[in-house]
């Protein structure tokens, strides 16, 4: 099974947010053990950017990390972690509807991850939040 169509799996089933990032860890590490992807990641719920709050946002912990467990983690990995979260508009709103606003992207050195609002992300024709 692809990641993309794993992930579509775990949307059907989680709708807590606990619950959401054991399965989306249970998911990944799945797919590297399957070579699916090439880094092994970590989901956690930690602190968003207030910059990026929506009316739905968490009052506090409302940022998913994605950490990558590697020594060295080029942009392009980065890159390549981001979009199989930010390609999926379905996963992007279950996240917002699990009151995510943040998604943080990198390895275990904070200082270098990239970290993106949402809701820019959720692109519909006729509104806007």
């Amino acid at each position: 099974m692809s990641i993309t169509s794993s992930i579509q799996s775990l949307l059907r089933k989680s709708a807590e947010r606990s619950q959401f990032v054991k399965e989306f860890n249970e998911l990944l590490h799945n797919a590297y053990s399957n070579r699916d992807i090439p880094i092994l990641c970590n989901v956690s719920i930690t602190d968003g950017c207030s910059d990026f709050q929506h009316p739905n946002s968490a009052f506090s912990k409302s940022g998913l990390k994605i950490e990558m467990d590697s020594r060295e983690i080029t942009d392009s990995d980065k890159r390549n972690v981001s979009q199989m979260v930010l390609s999926v508009k379905e996963l992007i709103q279950v996240l917002i509807s699990l009151k995510f606003d943040t998604l943080i992207v990198g390895g275990k050195d904070e200082k270098s991850a990239t970290v993106y609002c949402l809701i820019d992300y959720l692109k519909y024709d006729h509104f806007t939040f």
